[in-house]
This record gives C-alpha cells, structure tokens and sequence, in this order.
C-alpha cells in the first residue's frame, strides 16, 4: 500500500482526510454488520463467546440492525454483535441442504466443507 505523506498536509487537511477515513471505516463496518446478519436466522441455534470466553449456545429471537438478540440456554437474554456470532454445524447442515439439496456429503466431507467455507467453523461444535 502506498504511503501518504500526511507531514505536508496542514491542519484543516489532516481534518478532511480524518474525517474521510472514519466514514470509510463505518461504511466498512455497516457492510460486515450487514453481512453476518445475513446468515443468521430467525429461531436459528446459535453460539458466541460471552463473558470470561466461555461459549454460550442458544436461538435467536430478533435481528435488529446491529445486534441480533438470542435467548441463552442459561435462560438470559443477549445482545450480541452478529459479526461475534457463530451458526451451529448443525444449523448450517440444514441451511445447506435446504438451499443446495444436489449436495451430498459424507460427515467427513461436510466438516471439511464448513471449514473451508464458514467463518469461525473451528469455535463450532457438531451438536451445537
């Protein structure tokens, strides 16, 4: 990446130039938000790392536009980030063979698929 010379620029520049790069990162943020929203599921199983990393499982129960809101197996309700959270194989099992039902895999095949196609797939666990 080229560098930019930003000792030349004045301070009204370096403001500009701040400015274009903070809504350049949100755009970019609104964008990944966006993304991960899209493959989570309304009463689909889900996962997240919550407090002290532990793993929490549980069904989402409304998508907003910038957390998706799950009911925890512990009972709680969360808030979480969709970009945090983590679809169980099992979920994406069904999700796969409802939209693509002219893929047939073994087990062995299909972890390797998740692996090699799903973010986070290594957090993942098989009966969710």
């Amino acid at each position: 990446m080229a560098k930019i010379d930003i000792d030349s620029l004045d301070e009204a520049a370096l403001i500009e130039l701040h400015d274009q790069i903070v809504d350049r990162l949100h755009l970019l943020h609104r964008q990944k938000t966006t993304q991960a929203l899209q493959r989570i599921k309304i009463g689909g199983r889900v996962m997240f790392e919550g407090p002290d990393n532990i793993l929490i499982s549980g069904i989402v129960i409304r998508r907003n536009r910038k957390t998706v809101s799950i009911h925890g197996d512990d009972g709680r309700q969360w808030n979480v980030s969709p970009q945090l959270i983590l679809i169980t194989q099992d979920d994406i099992r069904a999700q796969v063979e409802r939209e693509m039902p002219f893929l047939t895999l073994n087990d062995e095949d299909y972890a390797a698929w998740i692996r090699a196609n799903v973010p986070g797939a290594d957090k993942l666990t098989s009966s969710g």
